[in-house]
């Protein structure tokens, strides 16, 4: 039995050839609106008959496709026995398939390795398991089409639905086995065991795990968290993107590597909790059930790791906290500039 899953996707009729390079010609890229709509996260669920994974019978997979909106997502399978309801392995996920994705003007979408730049995908061979084998092929296609991404290959043809709402998180509890912050949410606590406890726990944690973040954003599988103190002196952006900067905050976390975050999470975080880009009290409001201290500064510049030119320079962007109505603002600074810190990981 051969089984394949890649990461192809074509939007309307029009097919995409796989590509393993990126010298292809500029090519226009698609409106808001139509990259919008591709956000999510798109599953199915299927029946096999006769076959294993590891010696264990399985009669269902189910696939799913996160798709984040600054352009990474990844591919997760899971395998089942109908006599149980936890899956008997689950692959894929942002280190084993991860994924980078373009969305053009004639509507072609491309998902592409984000270290090498080729097609991801999962394979299949007699003999072979789920997991086992990553490799570069072109011939499954994803078609998005109002509003349903239509999935051909060689052994399964079928279509994705965009699980909105409770959905999502049914989807999410079903491959949550591989990862213990997949069914957090915002403004849980993350120990430094890389697992999230609810924040009333903060004071009866497991012993020898230390509070370590909170849970900042969450989409689907995907989410970020964001360290409880900032780190102890300002940094500029050299020293803080660097080994000796945010890299090195403790706690540390079990699985996870703290660093700075992009002006975008920053966006994220503040929309998610917020409902607006432009305000950060939610955020504030959350951090502060762990105590005031955790709260970002008011009136003071949080940096992040996002670079930019002005006028042949190289600069970065920080986050201008103001204090009154709890906007802020993003400004940049040459990258000698010294801003508070506050660390980051996503998951």
């Amino acid at each position: 039995m051969q089984w394949v899953i890649a990461a192809t996707l074509v939007c309307g009729t029009s097919l995409f050839t796989a590509c393993t390079s990126n010298n292809d010609n500029a090519v226009t890229p698609a409106p808001q609106d139509m990259e919008e709509s591709l956000v999510g996260l798109w599953w199915d669920e299927f029946e096999y008959a006769d076959v294993t994974e590891d010696n264990v019978p399985f009669s269902r997979v189910l696939l799913a496709v996160q798709v984040n909106a600054d352009h990474t997502g990844c591919i997760y399978l899971g395998v089942f026995n109908d006599a149980d309801s936890n899956p008997v392995a689950v692959y894929g996920g942002p280190k084993d398939a991860g994924f980078t994705w373009q969305m053009l003007a004639d509507g072609t979408v491309t998902l592409s390795d984000s270290a090498t730049d080729v097609i991801v995908a999962l394979k299949r061979g007699a003999g072979d398991s789920y997991g086992g084998n990553m490799t570069n092929v072109g011939n499954t296609n994803m078609t998005l089409t109002n509003g349903i991404v239509n999935v051909t290959n060689g052994s399964y043809s079928g279509m994705l639905r965009k699980a909105n709402g409770n959905l999502v998180d049914e989807v999410v509890k079903k491959l949550a086995t591989g990862n213990a912050l997949y069914t957090s949410a915002p403004g849980m606590l993350v120990g430094s065991d890389g697992k999230a406890y609810a924040a009333s726990d903060k004071d009866n944690l497991p012993q020898g795990v230390t509070a370590a973040g909170m849970v900042a954003y969450k989409n689907g599988f995907n989410g970020i968290v964001i360290a409880l103190a900032n780190e102890p002196q300002k940094m500029d952006w050299y020293t803080a993107n660097g080994p000796d900067g945010a890299a090195k905050h403790t706690p540390a976390v079990t699985g996870y590597t703290w660093r700075v975050p992009a002006q975008s999470e920053f966006k994220q975080i503040f929309k998610a909790t917020s409902g607006s880009e432009e305000n950060y009290k939610n955020i504030n409001d959350l951090l502060a059930v762990f105590g005031d201290s955790c709260k970002l500064p008011w009136e003071d510049e949080v940096g992040t790791s996002t670079p930019t030119t002005y006028l042949g320079m190289d600069e970065y962007w920080f986050v201008d906290l103001y204090h009154n109505v709890a906007d802020y603002a993003l400004f940049h600074a040459t990258k000698s500039h010294a801003c508070i810190i506050r660390a980051c990981f996503a998951f």
